[in-house]
C-alpha cells in the first residue's frame, strides 16, 4: 500500500444521520441506542445523530442534578425558619416620628452619673425603667448629648433627660402623636408643639389626648413649668410627692391630669405652686382629703 492509501485508512470516518450501517461496522455501547463506527487502528468514531444524543442525555442529567440541589436547599432553608424564635412585632412609629426602634445597646457612664444625680442611682439602674431607658437612648442615639459631653452644660442635660424620661414613662412608642419627639438630632424644644418653650428652655409639656399610659414621672420637677397638661390618656398610680416643693414650678400656673385613671390623693404639697390659676384633676379615682395647703393659693381661679 502507497503512503496516500495508509494515510486515507487511519483517518476517522464519520457517518451523516441518512448513512446505512453495514453489518460489523457498528458496536452497541448503550443498549441498542448508541453506536460507533470502527475505524482501523483508531478505535471508534460517533456518528453526528448519536452525538446528538449522548449530548442530550448528559444534559438532561445535569439539569436533574441541579434540580435535585435547589430542591434540597429550599427545604432546609424552610426547616431553619420554622425553629427559629418569633418575635413580637413592634407598634410602627408615626411619621414624622424619629423614635427609636431598638433598645439601646451602649451606657456611658459619664451620662449614667448625671442622670443619677438628677433622679436616683438605683431607679437609674433598675432594668426597664424610663430613666435607665432615658439614660441608654442618650447614650447611644442622642447626637445633641453624645458629641459634647466635654462642654455639657448641666441645665440643658437636666431638661433634655427630663423630657425623655416623660417620654418613656408615658409609653412614648404608642403614642398617636409624636411630632419630632426623640430627634437625637434636635433640641428638645424642636420637638413639635407639645414641648412649649421659651429661649431654648421648656416652660411646658401638652400631650392631651396622645394616647399615653404609664404614670407621672418625678423628673418633671427638673423643667421650670408654666403648664402641664396631661390628660386625656391611661395614666395610672399616684401623682408624685415634691412636684411643687422641689422649686421649679413657683411659676406653674396650669395644671390639667383629667380624664386619666389615677389613684391615691393629692400631694401635700400642692400648695407650693403658688401661682397656680387652674387645676383640672377630675375624672380620675382620687381619694383622701385636699390638702390643707390650698388654702394659701391665692392666684387660684379654677379647681
Amino acid at each position: 500500500k502507497d503512503e496516500s492509501s495508509t494515510a486515507k485508512q487511519s483517518e476517522p470516518v464519520f457517518f451523516d444521520e441518512d448513512d446505512e450501517p453495514e453489518p460489523g461496522d457498528y458496536e452497541d455501547l448503550m443498549g441498542g441506542s448508541v453506536y460507533k463506527k470502527k475505524i482501523r487502528g483508531q478505535g471508534f468514531a460517533c456518528p453526528g445523530w448519536t452525538r446528538s444524543r449522548i449530548f442530550s442525555r448528559v444534559s438532561a442529567a445535569v439539569v436533574a442534578v441541579v434540580l435535585v440541589v435547589v430542591l434540597i436547599v429550599a427545604v432546609s432553608i424552610v426547616l431553619a425558619g420554622d425553629n427559629e424564635p418569633k418575635i413580637a412585632s413592634q407598634a410602627p412609629s408615626v411619621s414624622p416620628s424619629m423614635a427609636p426602634s431598638m433598645a439601646p445597646t451602649f451606657i456611658n457612664s459619664e451620662i449614667e452619673e448625671l442622670a443619677a444625680d438628677l433622679s436616683s442611682f438605683e431607679v437609674v439602674q433598675k432594668p426597664g425603667s424610663p430613666q435607665k431607658r432615658a439614660v441608654g437612648w442618650l447614650s447611644t442615639f442622642d447626637n445633641m448629648t453624645r458629641g459634647s459631653l466635654d462642654e455639657i452644660d448641666e441645665k440643658e442635660f437636666a431638661q433634655r433627660f427630663a423630657v425623655v424620661v416623660v417620654y418613656y414613662s408615658l409609653n412614648g412608642d404608642e403614642w398617636t402623636k409624636t411630632n419630632f419627639w426623640m430627634d437625637g438630632n434636635r433640641h428638645v424644644c424642636e420637638w413639635g408643639e407639645s414641648v412649649l418653650c421659651r429661649e431654648k428652655e421648656v416652660l411646658g409639656i401638652d400631650l392631651t389626648d396622645f394616647g399615653g399610659r404609664g404614670t407621672i414621672p418625678v423628673e418633671l420637677k427638673l423643667l421650670p413649668l408654666e403648664v402641664l397638661r396631661l390628660s386625656g390618656n391611661s395614666l395610672e398610680g399616684q401623682i408624685p410627692e415634691g412636684l411643687c416643693s422641689y422649686g421649679q414650678w413657683k411659676e406653674l400656673n396650669w395644671w390639667d391630669i383629667a380624664r386619666n385613671d389615677l389613684t391615691g390623693s393629692l400631694p401635700n404639697d400642692l400648695g407650693d405652686c403658688e401661682r397656680l390659676k387652674y387645676i383640672d384633676f377630675s375624672e380620675n379615682e382620687l381619694t383622701g382629703n385636699l390638702p390643707a395647703s390650698l388654702a394659701e393659693m391665692k392666684d387660684l381661679i379654677t379647681l
